[in-house]
């Protein structure tokens, strides 16, 4: 979407009209931190909440982001039991009907489809993915969801190391116990090679186990420098009497 110049313009006027005598600051942009905010749309029509004031209004929309103003207003960001602007940032779109606005990818990227967002009773709903088929990838070990494949292979090997390892050699295992004609020598190797790779496992767990028993007591005794202190202290002592 291109912006004229004339509507800019009118965006600034418009933002000159809103402003009060404590909007200075936030005016010239030195005080993004507690002025104005409002939804922008990037080029690619994924939406963030960012400063609303004419620098800012300037420069986004020269690199190619709309303003979402007249549609839903502007916010002064907060941190409170009411809403932090911080860890929910959606909270006054959503509210205000804006979550139609979102583009389908940004709604994946936030696992909104498989958990809306929820405020008091009412769960957000997004018509755009209704009827849309996205693939969910559940993790077997605690039933964690993943968008890609590649991120729930990442969280398996990582938090469930051990179960993994070993639906790994299982399923290696099942392949060749499918195989037509399979071979009762290449079963037996098989079975050798898990049995290897478990030892091997087995085996570095009883070396760390073994290193943490055999570990020095961390109580050291006083070092050369500190018993000569001692000494001095005691002889000075002496000859004070």
């Amino acid at each position: 979407m291109v912006i004229s110049s004339s509507e800019i313009e009118a965006q600034q006027e418009l933002l000159t009209q809103i402003s009060t005598p404590h909007d200075d600051a936030f005016k010239s942009g030195a005080n993004n931190k507690t002025g104005k905010h409002i939804y922008w749309k990037d080029h690619r029509g994924w939406i963030t909440l960012l400063p609303y004031n004419a620098v800012e209004l300037e420069r986004r929309i020269e690199l190619g982001f709309t303003p979402m103003r007249r549609e839903y207003g502007d916010f002064v960001t907060t941190i409170d039991r009411n809403w932090n602007s911080n860890t929910d940032p959606y909270k006054m779109l959503f509210l205000k009907g804006g979550a139609k606005e979102f583009p389908v990818e940004q709604i994946i990227q936030h696992q909104w489809h498989l958990n809306p967002p929820k405020y008091g009773n009412v769960t957000i709903k997004f018509p755009q993915i209704e009827g849309l088929d996205v693939p969910v990838y559940e993790c077997r070990y605690c039933g964690r969801k993943f968008i890609e494949e590649s991120h729930l292979v990442k969280h398996s090997s990582v938090a469930h190391k051990d179960q993994s390892q070993n639906a790994a050699l299982g399923e290696a295992f099942r392949q060749v116990l499918d195989r037509p004609n399979t071979d009762q020598n290449e079963l037996v190797n098989a079975v050798k090679s898990m049995v290897e790779q478990q030892n091997q496992v087995m085996s570095v767990l009883l070396e760390r186990l073994a290193a943490t028993e055999n570990k020095p007591s961390k109580a050291k005794a006083p070092s050369k420098a500190k018993a000569s202190t001692v000494v001095k202290a005691e002889v000075s002592s002496d000859k004070d009497e």
